[in-house]
């Protein structure tokens, strides 16, 4: 619904050839691929920037009602016939429609889900350290163990959601716990470690469960093969079949300029834009620990997703979902100091008796 000549707001000789005089009804037209109506033309849209709207109205012409057209209201700071608005709900907690499952914490359960590494000395958990058992550790332990999930705000656009419910509720019960400190991490493999060791009916004598050191992760995600790049062996981070083989930033090649330097982005290319593309693997944040592909030992996601602390320095290896290509990698490292979205953990355990 728009104007297509100056004074045209009748249409030709009477004839309403948009189908309205001033503005028509709000289901009007042809809904956009979301299903959403009038974005162009009926009434121009205020936005939450002060003074602005978008999209154009009954009495504008056909350039004003593009989506990246000049606002001809711009600064507007009273009512109008031309102007009126939508509103968009962010999703900031949901409800659990399903009941959570308890994590089966015994030693059968923590026994079928770690890898040899060497031989039958050195063993890693298969998979991320997942909400779920996490949750366990902080439910038999103290809540100072809790995620820091405010670390959410600000890292993706509406990530309110993620900071009432990424540790607590059921969707994310398989997700990686991400937003916790090292020492949080070294006291759940301490607690761990006393759990397993007290079953009565257990393999191993005795376990001591740690964090890996950077030597021994790079081992497990190398498969034990020091030459490779990527945990999988292959230097591409999408199959033959066009499927991703880790959860990563997938921005568009074309949209990097140089990736040593810090400015490698195209001009105009949006936050938003960044984080849409990330989603194109399957995950827009992190993905279930069980997701994509093992490498040659079995071990899940050791390259994006997370990346993962170690024992000995002040970095979490691997790449995480928030990383590029060139970010990701079993050298990949970057520095972590303190709980953010990006770095969660998995452990070794060493056999001692």
């Amino acid at each position: 619904n728009f104007s297509r000549g100056q004074g045209d707001y009748m249409g030709v000789t009477g004839d309403l050839n948009d189908g309205a005089d001033i503005t028509a009804p709000v289901r009007s037209y042809w809904p956009n691929q979301f299903g959403l109506y009038n974005l162009s033309g009926n009434v121009a849209e205020m936005l939450q920037e002060e003074g602005r709207t978008r999209g154009g109205s009954w009495a504008s012409r056909a350039p004003y009602l593009e989506i990246s057209g000049v606002d001809p209201f711009a600064g507007f700071s009273k009512p109008s016939p031309e102007i009126g608005f939508r509103y968009f709900v962010e999703v900031v907690d949901r409800r659990d429609c399903r009941r959570s499952k308890r994590y089966p914490l015994n030693a059968k359960s923590i026994e079928r889900d770690l890898v040899p590494i060497k031989e039958d000395t050195l063993l890693a958990w298969k998979f991320e350290v997942s909400n779920r058992l996490y949750t366990k550790f902080v439910q038999e332990t103290t809540n100072d163990n809790s995620p820091a999930d405010d670390q959410w705000l600000g890292v993706i656009s509406y990530s309110r959601r993620y900071r009432n419910d990424y540790s607590t509720h059921i969707d994310y019960d398989e997700h990686p716990v991400v937003n916790v400190t090292k020492a949080n991490a070294v006291s759940f493999c301490k607690w761990l470690e006393d759990r397993y060791n007290s079953f009565p009916k257990r393999k191993y004598t005795r376990l001591a469960i740690s964090l890996p050191t950077e030597e021994e992760w790079e081992l497990i995600a190398s498969g034990n093969n020091r030459d490779n790049y990527f945990p999988w062996g292959g230097p591409y981070a999408m199959n033959s079949k066009g499927e991703w083989l880790c959860n990563y930033n997938t921005v568009q090649e074309r949209w990097i300029i140089d990736l040593n330097n810090s400015t490698y982005l195209v001009n105009g290319i949006s936050k938003d834009m960044i984080q849409a593309a990330a989603g194109q693997d399957g995950a827009l944040v992190t993905a279930p620990v069980d997701s994509y592909y093992d490498n040659s030992l079995g071990i899940k996601n050791a390259c994006g997703n997370v990346s993962e602390m170690v024992a000995d320095l002040d970095v979490a290896k691997g790449g995480n979902w928030g990383s590029m290509i060139h970010e990701i990698g079993i050298k990949k490292s970057v520095i972590f100091t303190k709980p953010n979205p990006y770095v969660g953990f998995r452990f070794v355990a060493k056999v001692m008796e």
